[in-house]
């Protein structure tokens, strides 16, 4: 299942560090924005899975990739306009859609091709550890950062209304410090031994200075960061 885990990379690069604040803006106004982000994420696809491209059935993967993200998106910004507020829920749907679809198409071109001839030209195409690896820190390091917000807007709308503030997305300079912080994180947890104490000062560094427990982020943005750091 090495073209799952090369999707799966692919998904993550095309949707999270590479969709920028500006493509962001763009998909959420105008129609070619969503065939921005969408062509970026097609590309991140066949970049991270080059010996598949022999295959012509491949290339049907591809497209149906494509079209279904798409139609994802598209879905998600008509829903956010027309039905409900963009929430937490909204956005692990999305990213669930996204997934399932990876395993189907890998199933289906799988079940096709019951042998395969790849050709692993670059060994990074064949090393599932670091694929995996990979994917936990973009996921850890870029992922975390909407579901992060997302938690501060659930919990901020069980407030009273005089209580509540008006939530925007940090831009990309606010969220470096959190990029840095989970990627050590993660990167600390993964080491292991000693470098653990590295986990414990970051942590204590960020309850110090901030002179108060930031639950949104300790709870779903540095302890998963760590979870996942263990888990790869």
């Amino acid at each position: 299942m090495d073209l799952f885990w090369l999707l799966v990379l692919a998904h993550l690069m095309g949707d999270f560090p590479l969709q920028t604040d500006s493509i962001f803006y763009y998909k959420n106004k105008y129609k070619w924005g969503i065939l921005l982000h969408v062509t970026i994420c097609a590309v991140m696809n066949i970049v991270f899975t080059v010996p598949f491209l022999r295959y012509p059935s491949f290339w049907l993967v591809l497209f149906i990739l494509f079209i279904s993200h798409i139609f994802y998106d598209s879905g998600k910004i008509w829903m956010t306009r027309s039905i409900l507020k963009d929430n937490i829920s909204l956005f692990l749907f999305d990213q669930f859609l996204h997934l399932i679809t990876i395993w189907l198409v890998t199933i289906f071109f799988l079940g096709i091709h019951t042998t395969l001839h790849i050709n692993y030209a670059m060994p990074f195409y064949s090393n599932r550890a670091l694929i995996i690896q990979l994917s936990g820190f973009i996921f850890a390091i870029f992922a975390l950062a909407p579901l992060i917000f997302y938690v501060r807007q659930f919990l901020n709308s069980q407030l009273e209304k005089k209580k509540r503030r008006n939530l925007v997305f940090p831009e990309f300079r606010e969220r470096i410090p959190g990029y840095v912080e989970r990627f050590f994180l993660v990167l600390f947890a993964f080491l292991g031994g000693w470098y653990w104490l590295g986990i414990l000062a970051i942590v204590a560094a960020r309850v110090f200075l901030q002179k108060k427990f930031d639950w949104p982020v300790l709870i779903f943005g540095d302890s998963i960061a760590i979870l996942t750091g263990i888990l790869i």
